[in-house]
């Protein structure tokens, strides 16, 4: 598979010279095939191990340990590569694409470079009455064009900076004026042990978003916000039935402004959430060799002798600064950073995670639709963990961190 879209890449490369192409045009009726196709060509040099473990207060396997150096050498196609079709007749406008690596009708992850639809919507414009729209799109909580980067799941600080850059899922959206608000269909977590007996499928409650964009010409923001409601039956010691109620939310502001007619940019976004890995908007990144760093899965806990949940919390941060130094070449530095506050396990068992980014990107467009963006970047991850039983107590900390350069191919049409 892998091989074969490469071929089709190069392919587009030699044969495009124009955007979009248009199929038919007719007055308010048109059809358009489009694609965004994307490979990189990376070295990484990864950094892992287990600092030092402490139990009782000594050293369970000296300092240091466990260090592992590890490189790697990835030609690939990335994740957001994508083709599709955009139709419009009248008042009715739809878009079907196809992507890599995206789930579609069926929950959790997909399988490495799987096909999937990243989009597949229609939507009514009732022109000054606004648009209400069906189908899988982008969340509203999606933070679209606050972040350059391009490792990482090419998703933009994805996992070191509370972004959410791909986040795509079927919903009912209506919006007006800037305005979107959504009713959402999640991939459930549940059946994960952290969860113990707490049944998540007895009553799902769909996720409610709202966002709100204000753009001009040297401005873009944007605030929105997600909740859900996770609420199930409990089987207690007693195996009494319980009723719990889980919640989970996410706030996220974005704000770019432009100089110098648009030469030159500064962005900045942060965010904040509680138990979001049970919606999988968010996630924290234990960052290894790029395109193939692996997401931590962060669940409350649930507590035995109160029938209530440890709740976790999420904030994150990511700036940018752009500048172009002529008509070809764009030069963008960017840094992100995100903490976790998770009780793991059990009420005397805690941790914290944090993850940070930092990287340097050039942006040079041979043409209106090939464009070569090299990036280096550094990522890192840490773990600490803490127990303070009377009769066990222990630390832990482990970290990850993963420098990578790269170069990404990319044909846009």
């Amino acid at each position: 598979m892998k091989n074969f879209l490469i071929i089709i890449f190069l392919f587009f490369i030699l044969n495009i010279n124009a955007f979009a192409v248009e199929i038919y045009s007719n007055g308010d009726t048109k059809v358009d095939i489009y694609a965004d196709l994307r490979v990189v060509l990376q070295y990484s040099f990864t950094f892992q191990g287990k600092k030092d473990e402490k139990i009782n207060g000594v050293s369970s396997t000296g300092f240091p340990t466990d260090y592992t150096l590890s490189h790697d050498m990835i030609l690939s196609p990335l994740n957001k590569s994508n083709i599709g079709t955009y139709i419009k007749i009248n008042q009715f406008e739809s878009k079907i694409e196809l992507g890599l690596n995206e789930p579609t009708f069926f929950n959790g992850p997909a399988a490495a470079e799987s096909v999937g639809l990243r989009y597949i919507w229609g939507a009514w414009n009732f022109k000054n009455g606004g648009r209400l729209l069906f189908g899988k799109t982008d969340t509203p909580t999606s933070m679209i064009g606050f972040s350059s980067d391009i490792f990482n799941n090419d998703a933009g600080l994805y996992g070191t900076g509370g972004s959410t850059v791909y986040h795509r899922r079927f919903q009912i959206q209506y919006s007006i004026k800037g305005l979107t608000l959504a009713l959402i269909e999640d991939d459930r977590l549940i059946d994960n042990e952290y969860f113990l007996s707490f049944n998540l499928a007895d009553v799902y409650t769909p996720r409610a978003a709202v966002s709100y964009v204000y753009e001009n010409e040297t401005i873009l923001a944007k605030f929105a916000a997600t909740y859900t409601a996770y609420n199930g039956s409990f089987i207690n010691n007693d195996l009494t039935k319980k009723w719990l109620n889980l919640h989970a939310f996410g706030i996220v502001i974005g704000f770019k402004s432009y100089f110098q007619d648009k030469s030159m940019w500064l962005s900045f976004q942060a965010r904040y959430g509680m138990n979001e890995d049970v919606y999988g908007e968010t996630a924290f990144t234990y960052s290894f060799n790029g395109t193939r760093s692996y997401n931590v899965a962060i669940v409350p806990y649930v507590d035995l002798p109160t029938n209530s949940f440890f709740n976790n919390h999420r904030i994150g941060t990511t700036f940018e600064y752009g500048a172009k130094i002529n008509d070809k070449f764009t030069v963008v530095a960017g840094l992100g950073a995100q903490a976790d506050f998770p009780s793991l396990y059990l009420p005397n068992e805690t941790s914290t995670l944090s993850s940070y980014a930092v990287f340097l990107q050039g942006q040079y467009s041979l043409s209106d639709n090939f464009m070569l963006v090299p990036q280096v970047a550094y990522y890192g991850s840490v773990i600490i963990g803490e127990s303070i039983l009377p009769s066990f107590k222990y630390t832990t900390y482990e970290e990850s961190n993963a420098l990578m350069a790269g170069i990404q191919f990319r044909v846009i049409f």
